[in-house]
């Protein structure tokens, strides 16, 4: 079984779990409100992106996360981190969703009200980390195809100026966040795939 389709599976679960009970999913959210008058919450960095929602919400993320994941795991091994892939794919996933929220928990840590859920944060960096092995690949955007370092041009453009503008009811925050820390995690571990990522750029210019 691959990880992806592991996490998947539980997030799954979990995500039921919540949707029939509020007060099980309360017990995971982000709130931090709560994490910051009791540090024993802290698990709530990493619980918040196992729950989500609602049915289209989950469906969503577990689309692009099962499509890009098992796509990265297969950029992971054997070529960049060989016997260390799942290792490195673990703490990928983890990491960010501790990262992602960082700057929320910043921002509300004293606000009552501010609450969030979902993987966004962890697959924006999954989807990201992809990008600089293959930044040619071809992602749907609204259903519009486009090469996979434009859509992260778009992507971070406008997560950066949602976040700054309050838009909706999403976290751009760990959408933008998430996504910097795929390439940056990947690159610090494994520096020369830079120079991949470049010399596929360079055939859009030959």
């Amino acid at each position: 079984m691959s990880i992806t389709f592991a996490i998947c599976v539980i997030t799954c679960v979990v995500s039921f779990q919540g949707f029939k009970n509020p007060d099980f999913r309360w017990k995971l959210i982000f709130h931090p409100y709560t994490i910051k008058r009791n540090p024993k919450e802290w698990t709530r960095f990493f619980t918040s992106g196992f729950i989500h929602l609602d049915w289209a919400h989950l469906a969503f993320n577990m689309l692009a996360l099962y499509s890009f994941g098992k796509n990265l795991e297969e950029h992971y091994y054997p070529m960049a981190f060989g016997q260390y892939a799942k290792m490195h794919y673990l703490i990928l996933y983890f990491g960010a969703l501790i990262v992602s929220v960082l700057a929320s928990y910043i921002k509300n840590k004293d606000n009552q009200n501010y609450a969030a859920l979902g993987a966004s944060g962890a697959i924006s960096a999954v989807v990201f980390a992809c990008i600089l092995f293959n930044p040619l690949r071809e992602i749907l955007l609204f259903f519009i195809p486009m090469k996979g370092i434009y859509f992260a041009i778009i992507y971070l453009a406008f997560s950066s100026y949602a976040s700054k503008k309050n838009l909706g009811n999403i976290g751009h925050d760990a959408h933008f966040f998430g996504a910097i820390f795929g390439l940056v995690y990947t690159l610090v571990f494994k520096p020369e795939i830079f120079y991949w990522f470049v010399s596929q750029l360079k055939t859009l210019f030959n």
